[in-house]
């Protein structure tokens, strides 16, 4: 599905939507269903601050990997804003999982607080990661740029987010070996090592 907001174009591919139908169809997965709830609420973030402090988009692609957002921006444009955007939805989301935590205290929905809480502050962190696509990467970038070169820091972050995610995979073979469990260690391990051999310049994953 695809359609035009002014001068971006916006496109929600076939799988993401599927997931989306599926999700509320069912119901069967109340985590899964608030992962998917808060996971768009994430990229809403992005581009609300995108709007408001950048380019306006060219196009934006939501797929089940998140919103691929393509701008024409280099990488020394404003910096402190870029720093904002990517900032903005990992922090969203913490600041709402602290939020849901807050009233999980009490007894009324407390269990359905406490989970909102939980997937909030999974979203959170889990996009704080420095590693290339990752919000985390994203705020490293920006943040090193200003005091090297964008040559330099393009390298520090692959080596970065080479180093991360061979320690992530350690840690899910070690999980998948004692435990027999969190196989999706595995597949989170693949995308890691698909982010960084299919960066790209000109569009930005979220």
């Amino acid at each position: 599905m695809q359609f035009k907001i002014k001068s971006t174009t916006y496109k929600i591919s076939f799988t993401f939507l599927a997931l989306v139908l599926i999700a509320i169809t069912t119901g069967n997965n109340k985590n899964f269903l608030l992962f998917l709830i808060f996971a768009i609420a994430h990229e809403l973030v992005h581009l609300f601050f995108i709007f408001r402090l950048s380019v306006a988009p060219e196009r934006v692609v939501f797929s089940v990997f998140g919103a691929n957002i393509s701008r024409k921006i280099t990488a020394t444009d404003n910096i402190n804003s870029e720093i904002i955007i990517n900032a903005s939805a990992p922090v969203f989301n913490i600041i709402t999982g602290a939020f849901f935590q807050l009233f999980s205290a009490f007894e009324i929905n407390k269990d359905l607080f406490y989970e909102i809480s939980i997937v909030n502050y999974s979203l959170g962190i889990f996009n704080l990661i420095p590693l290339y696509t990752f919000d985390g990467g994203n705020v490293l970038k920006y943040i090193l740029l200003k005091f090297i070169n964008e040559k330099i820091t393009e390298n520090l972050l692959t080596a970065i987010s080479l180093l991360v995610t061979i320690i992530f995979s350690f840690i899910s073979v070690y999980i998948f070996l004692n435990y027999q469990q969190n196989f999706s260690l595995f597949i989170i391990c693949i995308y890691m090592f698909f982010s960084i051999i299919f960066k790209k310049q000109n569009s930005l994953d979220y």
